[in-house]
């Protein structure tokens, strides 16, 4: 069970694999979030934290997959780009810390640029 004073439950949940990563596999268990304080809750951090927990815990079965899209059309090392990290997922899947609260430093560094 997650730190019950992180701002999301979770509840397990079963269903049918509609994506067929698991060809033959009818039923597949998950887990299934729901965010109780979207203002303190970290959505980046927060996905950073669960793919560095099934990467540990399950390790031979954590894997970088394609993720296809407009911006992104051969699917190649999304998550580089979505983190701005260079080889993101195999340093998440090392447990490496992840900078990722960018916020205050961005706001000090666009403050120049500002017309009003």
């Amino acid at each position: 069970m997650l730190n019950p004073h992180l701002p999301m439950q979770q509840q397990f949940v079963s269903g049918i694999d509609h994506f067929l990563q698991h060809p033959g596999v009818n039923n597949c268990n998950g887990l299934e979030f729901l965010v109780t304080d979207r203002s303190s809750f970290r959505p980046v951090i927060t996905g950073i934290a669960l793919i560095q927990t099934v990467a540990a815990l399950y390790p031979e079965h954590t894997e970088e997959r394609l993720y296809t899209t407009h911006a992104n059309p051969s699917g190649v090392a999304h998550l580089d780009k979505l983190l701005g990290i260079k080889h993101a997922f195999i340093k998440i899947k090392n447990g490496e810390r992840m900078f990722t609260e960018i916020a205050d430093e961005w706001s000090l560094l666009i403050q120049p640029f500002l017309l009003y």
